[in-house]
């Protein structure tokens, strides 16, 4: 009986005998429905004991061409088994075996003799242990990482059909082997789940052939089958109570708790405001027993008024300052709860100060002969200054004079004199409103300021 062969067989043995313990787990269940609750559930549903059962490659992605030196372990089909202690949902502790048939060899060579892949017998066995880590042990679909370390035996391979020692190429061995990995399993019922996938880097240490140097060979091994669960973690149930001796007490009735006063909050919009504005005072109130609720405010400056949720605050004539706002609630029993809130009083923006301004300008170009003539264009621009000084009693204007270079600056004082004339002859303003100035030497006209009451040229 050949290695595949003997390991199909071992692990039909051990599946039959898992899935015989599974049914009489499943059996004592269904006799009695107390077994669901402590054996099934397992206190927290944690099994103690995991046995895997699949099949498994090694040397997966790898050949003789692209592998490391040394690397006998090449694309193996074999079988796996690991058991793992559950200290926990957690942590476990695992034992991992695992046997593989090589059943193919690559030959390598130059010249004549070209690389080529021949039958051969010969088997490869793991003895692996360590720690393994689960994720979603209580959910159907869970998640583990694990790395373990051992050894690895390698029998010696013999290319089938041959006679002689040269048909022996790779002699038994042993080596120290280790491997990093994790996997995904899937439950299909409480006692039985399905290791979809097992992905494993593993490394081994063979010596090459036939220098005998010892190397490191990188490895992938993949894995699949079924993971049998035994025992569980149980929990301390309290004692199930006797119908005659050990009848549970009847439970008191609490008394009902004191009633809870109402909660109130408020608020104010707006926070800020001038004297003579309004503010609207809003109260939110909640009460436990959904009474009816009551609301009256109060207020340290200004007049408030309100009896409902909302209540208005105005604060004519009062200074500026904080002013302070009690909401108050009360229900039907005469619980009652208050907020405060502060609205303050600002004092107005200043008034901006007044400031000159300038007014239209006259040109005393236009009339060649009579260069200081207050024409009818100029009397247009006057009327305007009378209306805007009539409208401002307090204000002042102020005629500014210039003149040609080929001037003397007397002819710009006249200008401005002839200005005045006509404003408070023939419009009526009062000539003491009217200041006359100089000009400087920039043409033949005259410039208008309006001066505001306080405003000093």
């Amino acid at each position: 009986m050949n290695l595949r062969a003997r390991m199909l067989t071992a692990i039909a043995m051990i599946t039959f005998a898992s899935s015989g313990s599974l049914l009489q787990q499943l059996r004592a269940q269904a006799r009695d429905p107390g077994v669901s609750n402590s054996v099934m559930s397992g206190g927290d549903g944690t099994p103690r004991v995991d046995l895997f059962l699949g099949y498994s490659r090694f040397g997966v992605g790898f050949s003789s061409a692209n592998g490391t030196v040394g690397n006998r372990m090449v694309g193996l089909n074999g079988g796996t088994a690991s058991l793992g202690y559950n200290f926990n949902r957690f942590f476990a502790l695992t034992a991992d075996v695992a046997g593989y048939d090589d059943s193919q060899l690559e030959l390598t060579g130059t010249g004549a003799n070209q690389p080529r892949t021949v039958n051969s017998s010969g088997a490869a066995f793991t003895y692996l242990g360590g720690p393994r880590l689960t994720v979603g042990k209580q959910r159907r679909l869970s998640l583990f990482a694990q790395a373990l370390a051992g050894g690895v035996h390698a029998s010696a391979v013999t290319v089938t059909n041959c006679a002689g020692t040269a048909c022996t190429p790779l002699p038994s061995q042993n080596a120290f082997a280790m491997t990093a990995g994790g996997g995904v399993d899937l439950r299909l019922i409480h006692l039985l789940s399905l290791r979809l996938v097992q992905a494993e880097y593993m490394m081994t240490r063979f010596a090459s052939v036939p220098s005998g140097a010892s190397a490191g060979q990188n490895d992938l091994r993949l894995s699949a089958g079924l993971v049998f669960s035994f025992g569980h973690m149980h929990r301390h149930a309290p004692p199930t109570p006797s119908p005659a001796t050990d009848v549970p007490p009847s439970p008191v009735a609490s008394p009902p708790p004191p009633p809870e006063p109402p909660t109130i909050s408020c608020s104010a919009d707006p926070r800020s405001m001038i004297s003579g504005g309004n503010s609207r005072i809003t109260a939110s109130a909640v009460s436990s027993r959904h009474s009816v609720l009551t609301y009256t405010y109060a207020a340290s400056g200004g007049h408030i008024a309100g009896n409902n949720a909302t209540a208005d605050l105005t604060v004519a004539g009062v200074n500026p300052g904080p002013i302070t706002v009690t909401c108050t609630v009360t229900d039907d029993v005469g619980m009652a709860a208050s907020a405060m809130i502060t609205v303050e009083v600002v004092a107005p923006a200043p008034a901006p100060a007044p400031q000159r301004k300038d007014l239209c300008t006259i040109s005393f170009e236009r009339d060649r002969k009579r260069r200081m003539r207050v024409d009818n264009e100029a009397k247009a621009c006057l009327d305007d200054i009378a209306l805007t000084l009539q409208s401002d009693p307090a204000s002042r204007l102020v005629i500014i004079g210039n003149y040609d270079p080929s001037e003397r600056p007397a002819v710009g004082m006249q200008r401005a004199a002839n200005e005045k004339k006509y404003l408070s002859r023939d419009k009526g303003l009062d000539s003491q409103r009217i200041d006359l100035k100089v000009g400087v030497a920039d043409g033949r006209n005259a410039t208008n300021v309006l001066l505001p009451a306080g405003v000093i040229f």
